[in-house]
């Protein structure tokens, strides 16, 4: 894939890899997906940081040549960077990149076309590079506080227009990516009762038991508890009927 093919896409969630407009595509290694996310996320970065990140296990003038070659490679593929005040490094901001599009849509509200972008970022194993690995947990820890940000918007937006049908198919989804959250459990079995089927919300609510005992030898948390005994008895009601008996809470990102 030459320059010309420019200008590509960059997909960073799931194993890295560059798209040309002809949907054909070239997978990265881990060391350049790495490179590229980090650029990504954090902007314009030190050259003598990136080397330091990636090739912890070399000298600093060793990591600055294996950093050269790496670019050198990139580049040969077609991924636009930018040099910025010589010793900075940036992603070209026409090149289009599926995690830097992830973010702008939940901080715009779009949270149904944020949601549609699934993968871990960087679906790769760094063990042998400690700090860019750190950085990595906080950066996957992120995006997935704005996930769970554009999962209860998109529920939100849903229910209040009356949608309840779709609100519970992004919570059963919510579910199965994270079968431990009593959150998501909780969201299930109220939307079901919303629905009028209470006999589907308590059979939630006992899954979420068995889930929670077969996994963590725990009960379910009170609140959780008291939701079911609320649907049981068809006691849910005023806020509590609309929003649950929690409040939504959009974690900062």
């Amino acid at each position: 894939m030459s320059a010309e093919t420019f200008p590509l896409r960059l997909e960073l969630l799931g194993m890295g890899r560059l798209v040309g407009p002809d949907s054909l595509s070239v997978p990265l290694e881990r060391k350049g997906a790495a490179l590229l996310a980090y650029l990504a996320l954090e902007g314009p970065t030190p050259r003598s940081l990136l080397a330091g990140l990636l090739w912890p296990e070399v000298g600093e003038e060793g990591a600055r040549n294996n950093l050269r070659q790496r670019l050198y490679r990139l580049r040969r593929l077609g991924v636009g960077l930018a040099v910025v005040q010589r010793e900075f490094l940036a992603l070209d901001d026409r090149l289009e990149v599926d995690l830097k599009q992830f973010v702008e849509e939940v901080g715009r509200g779009k949270y149904e076309e944020a949601l549609s972008r699934k993968g871990v970022l960087l679906a790769y194993e760094y063990d042998d590079l400690p700090e860019f690995g750190e950085w990595l947990l906080r950066a996957r820890g992120r995006l997935e506080r704005l996930r769970h940000q554009a999962r209860l918007g998109a529920m939100i937006r849903l229910e209040r227009a009356g949608q309840y049908a779709g609100a519970l198919a992004l919570a059963e989804a919510w579910v199965e990516e994270d079968p431990l959250s009593e959150e998501a459990h909780r969201q299930v079995m109220r939307l079901c009762y919303l629905l009028g089927d209470r006999a589907r919300a308590l059979a939630a609510y006992h899954r979420c038991q068995e889930i929670l005992r077969r996994e963590l030898g725990l009960s379910p948390f009170p609140a959780t508890v008291a939701l079911a005994r609320a649907i049981d008895k068809g006691l849910l009601e005023g806020d509590a009927r609309r929003l649950g008996i929690f409040f939504w809470v959009f974690p900062r990102p």
